[in-house]
């Protein structure tokens, strides 16, 4: 933390008013503090108790205690978090789809099973049990008639049911360019004259949270803190103390776009990101996110599915008689369920098909995400540089307490993924 000091000459409407400006860039979990003390000169007692300030201890002279009318009090302004505010402008529910096609390979010539008006582009969901799952039908004809004892093409027809990979439910939100937030903590401390030495007694506690959009905020520390002022003094004088805060974005921050979490209860979000999401206007299948909740009815959809998951799907008949085929779909982050033949069981094969991504918690910059209905917040661990301004009319007695360890042990040593990485643990300080 680095202090500078000035002074301005202001003329009042009946006096001169000295304004003093301490300047002083500090960074995360520093604390800037200001002792204020009436009825003896500053410069005196800045003098008298110069050692005990660079040491960091606030003491006073026992003639300081000789009259009531003497007062001390300390404000105190401690930098514990900057915030990164990302408003949430769209977002949706959505499952990893699970394809299952069941198909029949039809013969020319014999009973007809695969029927045109049955199974070409018909929405079978209503017929499948409820809304928990999605069933669409299609149909192919010309297909290889291998196996068959007539000359005529053959064809093949698929139910196809989608349901929610074990039932997993994903949040997809829309963040936009954060909105910078400095939160601070301000103290008050006045000093009581016991019969032993002297006891600061802490009597206002705020956390304030600063605005840095523009870069630079100005604001007057709270109306409370001065009428406590005056109750302690026993005065009516305005004692104003004004700060104007300037800081920037920290260098790491999540950028603007789509990121997702599962939906567990009783747990935190887990942001994710890294891998390709539908926005919420959009419904590709080669994205995250087009096996989606309707909220509003309970029941999973795809959006134009029906054409869609048709025109993704192709076949290859290797013996129609044998119902030997293959069916792959055109889509991404899917899992693909081997569902037998129509009308028979077979035994369950999976192919996994899909990405979760990275997770953005575990950035070492981010310290924590919380997620509400409106918009999400990050609290950064490195926070950025900030500096400010204090203009006060009563000189202050700047105080800084340089933090140091008395002794400690600890052990050095890598870490348990990678020999690229080092860890100090201190046992005791």
């Amino acid at each position: 933390m680095k202090i500078q000091e000035e002074k301005q000459q202001q003329n009042n409407l009946n006096n001169n008013v000295t304004v003093h400006l301490q300047l002083a860039t500090v960074a995360l979990g520093d604390t800037f503090c200001m002792m204020i003390t009436a009825n003896k000169s500053l410069e005196d007692l800045q003098n008298s108790n110069e050692d005990e300030i660079e040491d960091g201890r606030i003491n006073e002279k026992s003639d300081f205690a000789t009259s009531e009318k003497q007062f001390s009090i300390l404000h105190t302004i401690e930098y514990i978090s900057l915030e990164l505010h990302h408003a949430i402008t769209g977002k949706y529910k959505f499952g990893i789809p699970v394809l299952s096609p069941r198909c029949k390979c039809d013969c020319v010539g014999g009973e007809t099973i695969c029927s045109v008006e049955k199974y070409q582009y018909r929405n079978c969901s209503n017929n499948n049990g409820g809304t928990s799952s999605i069933c669409y039908r299609t149909h192919r004809g010309g297909q290889a008639n291998t196996g068959c004892l007539t000359s005529g093409k053959a064809e093949i027809c698929c139910q196809i049911d989608i349901t929610p990979y074990k039932d997993w439910t994903f949040q997809a939100i829309r963040l936009k360019q954060p909105n910078t937030v400095v939160v601070l903590r301000y103290k008050i401390f006045e000093r009581k004259l016991p019969s032993k030495g002297v006891h600061w007694t802490n009597t206002f506690d705020e956390i304030l949270r600063i605005p840095l959009n523009k870069g630079t905020t100005k604001f007057e520390l709270n109306a409370v803190s001065q009428e406590l002022h005056n109750q302690i003094t026993g005065s009516n004088n305005q004692h104003k103390i004004e700060i104007n805060a300037v800081g920037g974005r920290p260098h790491k921050q999540i950028e603007p776009g789509m990121y997702f979490y599962q939906i567990i209860n009783d747990s935190p979000p887990q942001l994710r990101e890294g891998v390709p999401l539908n926005g919420p206007g959009e419904n590709s299948l080669e994205k995250f996110g087009w096996l989606r909740l309707d909220e509003k009815n309970g029941g999973w959809i795809v959006r134009k599915g029906l054409e869609k998951i048709t025109q993704a799907q192709h076949i290859r008949v290797d013996d129609c008689k044998a119902q030997r085929y293959r069916t792959t779909f055109n889509v991404e982050q899917f899992v693909l369920k081997n569902g037998g033949n129509l009308g028979e069981e077979s035994q369950i094969e999976e192919l996994i098909n899909f990405d979760l991504g990275t997770l953005v918690n575990d950035e070492t910059w981010v310290n924590s995400i919380k997620i509400g209905d409106r918009e999400a917040i990050v609290e950064h661990a490195e926070g950025a540089a900030l500096t400010l301004t204090i203009r006060t009319e009563t000189k202050p007695n700047v105080v800084r307490h340089i933090s140091k360890f008395s002794n400690f042990t600890g052990t050095i040593g890598p870490n348990d993924i990678s020999d690229e990485t080092w860890f100090a643990k201190f046992r005791v300080s």
